[in-house]
């Protein structure tokens, strides 16, 4: 990541995680690259129905 931001303008990083991850592991993610100067994070999320 640092490689990517120090070259860039503009990073966006975007993280595709599927329900067998488990969210603290999303999470730790987030707080990683929340860190990095110059790097953007957004999320998105999508309902799961449970039957």
């Amino acid at each position: 990541m640092k490689e990517l931001t120090d070259s860039a303008d503009k990073v966006v990083v975007v993280i595709h995680a599927d329900d067998q991850v488990r969210h603290g592991r999303v999470v730790t993610v987030m707080d990683r690259i929340r860190v990095i100067e110059g790097a953007k994070l957004a999320m998105q999320v999508s309902q799961v129905l449970v039957r």
